[in-house]
């Protein structure tokens, strides 16, 4: 029996790193869900109750990632955020991880190795944090 491929969302304005980016994660199995800005992402989001991780730019048009990141959280949702900047927005990268990001990621060179140990990493924690809460609502009742 084969499990459902992890579903995750891309949010990104430039179409080429947007499609590269889902290249990449199908090619490692996952299911991808892609959203050009953040007030789109969040429209997407709230409908699809599969996605187990985010990764979104922060500079888009319309809602930024850090207003994205911000709305995902006030609407109660933990699932996790990885964050991509340009290499030289170290600081915008960690304010987005004050709102709320798991994770951030620079757009250089190195994205794509960079990015899938970010993934794997994150959602192994993830994965870790669910099995931690069943066993205390286990422990619990």
């Amino acid at each position: 029996m084969n499990a459902e491929p992890e579903s995750i969302m891309v949010v990104d304005d430039d179409l080429v790193v947007a499609q590269l980016l889902t290249r990449m994660l199908k090619m490692a199995g996952y299911a991808v869900v892609t959203a050009a800005n953040g007030r789109e992402a969040l429209e997407k989001f709230q409908g699809e109750t599969a996605v187990t991780l985010i990764i979104s730019d922060l500079n888009m048009p319309e809602m930024n990632g850090h207003e994205f990141i911000r709305a995902v959280r006030a609407a109660g949702s933990d699932v996790p955020i990885i964050v991509l900047s340009a290499a030289n927005d170290i600081p915008i990268a960690l304010e987005a991880m004050n709102h709320g990001a798991n994770d951030y990621v620079p757009k250089d060179q190195n994205l794509r190795k960079a990015l899938m140990i970010s993934v794997e990493r994150v959602l192994a924690q993830r994965r870790q944090d669910l099995k931690n809460w069943q066993f205390m609502a286990d422990i619990a009742r």
